[in-house]
């Protein structure tokens, strides 16, 4: 697996968390990926809904609870955009994860239980771009 897409791009992370510390601890845990994963934080929907309309993510790592748009109700809004192609999702909630409607569980995305150990979140990134335990970019 190259670093790159076929498109030549790096590969772009979103996350999305109200919390700016927790979103820098998310972001620091997958600093390992290496430096051909662009790494963009946004603290509400509105933020991230701008930076959608700019640029392509491979991924958005989002909260579920937040105020005003939830993490479930972007999703939603992502999936039911016009964008050619939707970025996967791992969605992060300090709540029980049976709180994820269902669809959205049977739609392979990825979900993680808040706290966690980074190595944990850095895994399941891994496992969205198809990359083994011990491969990087």
């Amino acid at each position: 697996v190259g670093s790159k897409l076929a498109s030549g791009r790096s590969r772009r992370i979103l996350i999305l968390d109200d919390d700016p510390d927790f979103s820098e601890v998310a972001a620091d845990g997958l600093c390992s990926l290496g430096t051909q994963v662009e790494i963009v934080q946004a603290q509400n929907t509105v933020k991230a809904l701008n930076l959608l309309e700019q640029n392509a993510f491979d991924l958005i790592i989002s909260d579920v609870i937040m105020p005003g748009l939830n993490g479930i109700e972007f999703y939603e809004h992502v999936q039911n955009s016009t964008m050619s192609i939707k970025p996967k999702f791992i969605f992060l909630t300090g709540f029980d994860t049976s709180r994820i409607p269902k669809h959205i569980r049977d739609a392979s995305v990825g979900v993680l239980s808040k706290p966690f150990f980074p190595s944990l979140l850095l895994d399941m990134v891994k496992k969205e771009f198809n990359l083994n335990a011990t491969e990087n970019f």
